[in-house]
């Protein structure tokens, strides 16, 4: 796993965080799903204003920073959990998965 840069503290020491930078996800050597699903719900208006489809059970995403994206994207049919309720948030996305995505929009 790639290790973030940190930002300075108060005693001048780094501290990691442990949400991504700001960068656009085209500038990104690597894009993963909760990048992609942070990206997805804050440029979709679909993501924030369709019906919800029902509850969505995703079990691997409790403290992950892009949690309430990913419950968002996935409650509105953008981005699936798989068929064992993982999302998979730190899984590097590829080219069919974004399409997918892209398409849904």
């Amino acid at each position: 796993m790639e290790k973030r840069p940190g930002r300075a503290s108060a005693n001048g020491r780094r501290t990691h965080s442990c949400r991504p930078s700001t960068a656009r996800i085209d500038q990104a050597p690597q894009v993963t799903r909760g990048d992609l699903a942070r990206s997805s719900a804050s440029n979709s208006r679909r993501c924030c204003t369709s019906a919800r489809r029902g509850s969505v059970l995703i079990t691997d995403t409790r403290n992950h920073w892009a949690a309430s994206w990913i419950l968002a994207v996935a409650r509105a049919g953008v981005m699936e959990p798989s068929a064992n309720h993982a999302f998979q948030p730190r899984t590097v996305v590829r080219r069919t998965d974004l399409a997918q995505v892209v398409a849904r929009l």
